[in-house]
């Protein structure tokens, strides 16, 4: 898969998860429509500099930006448990202790299952 492709599924993806029209989506990154449309469709051929730019933009490592280490299901998992971590980093510490607690009470639990299938 190509650096252009790896690029495209993931702006594709956030884009989706924020609802966001190629306006809105190109102010948030800070280029134009055009520019955004060619990426989106893996047209486009960024620079190093425009592609730091806007993993910057979009709170990622230029390199896993590129490299499209993941599957897109796979980067909907992931945006989706960043998402989840920034939500609960703003919970008051009690919550954040509870929620630690349940979190917690799931792992034993997914663990339990696992060791009855085997």
């Amino acid at each position: 898969m190509s650096i252009q492709q790896n690029m495209a599924d993931i702006m594709n993806i956030i884009k989706q998860r924020k609802a966001l029209s190629i306006a809105e989506f190109s102010a948030e990154l800070g280029i134009s429509c055009s520019t955004l449309q060619e990426y989106l469709n893996a047209q486009g051929n960024p620079t190093i500099q425009m592609i730091e730019h806007i993993a910057k933009r979009l709170n990622l490592d230029p390199i896993a930006f590129m490299a499209g280490m993941f599957e897109p299901d796979q980067i909907k998992i992931l945006l989706l448990l960043l998402e989840s971590i920034q939500e609960i980093s703003r919970l008051p510490q009690p919550q954040k202790h509870q929620f630690a607690e349940l979190f917690y009470q799931m792992i034993m639990l997914w663990d339990g299952i696992e060791a009855g299938n085997s």
